[in-house]
């Protein structure tokens, strides 16, 4: 499986809040996503009930077919099952790594797709010992005009390079 070196996360803060207004966004994106060429997407839904946040991945997972675009769901592994997605990314108060990769193949063999985030480089070190197929480097924050500034690139042109090599060669 190869992950692409960067991928969208579709923050659901930003959508409409009227039901038909979301779900025509929704379809409209997700087509324009998917003739882009894109082939990963993580979609994340920190505030709504469990309610909306399966209709919203129902939906894209629709617009977004199996085979065709790869979906990642934020946080949520028992919503990623039931919405058909191709993995999840966990984090810190999350389901574990392992846990998660364990839910996910049983249903998904080797289609599950497992992420987690580090943003240090304890979590670094930590992210390396468990069983993912990628680790997001962040946060990066935007304070203003060019150029970008925030932890996450600092921390990132401070030299980990070597470490996104090593990544690689696992």
């Amino acid at each position: 499986m190869t992950i692409p070196r960067l991928y969208p996360i579709l923050d659901a803060g930003v959508f409409p809040t009227d039901p038909d207004a979301r779900a025509t966004f929704l379809t409209q994106l997700g087509r324009e996503l998917a003739d882009s060429g894109l082939t990963l997407l993580e979609y994340r839904n920190k505030s709504a009930t469990d309610a909306e946040v399966f209709a919203d991945a129902r939906l894209l997972r629709a617009v977004l077919p199996v085979g065709r675009v790869r979906l990642v769901m934020g946080d949520r592994v028992d919503i990623a099952l039931a919405a058909d997605f191709d993995g999840v990314h966990v984090d810190d108060g999350d389901l574990p790594p392992s846990a998660a990769r364990l839910l996910l193949e049983s249903a998904l063999g080797s289609r599950a797709i497992v992420g987690t985030s580090a943003s240090t480089e304890a979590a670094l070190a930590a992210a390396l010992r468990q069983p993912v197929d990628y680790i997001a480097f962040g946060p990066i924050y935007w304070n203003g005009p060019p150029p970008i500034q925030g932890s996450g690139l600092s921390w990132l042109a401070g030299g980990l390079a070597w470490k996104f090599r090593r990544l690689e060669s696992i």
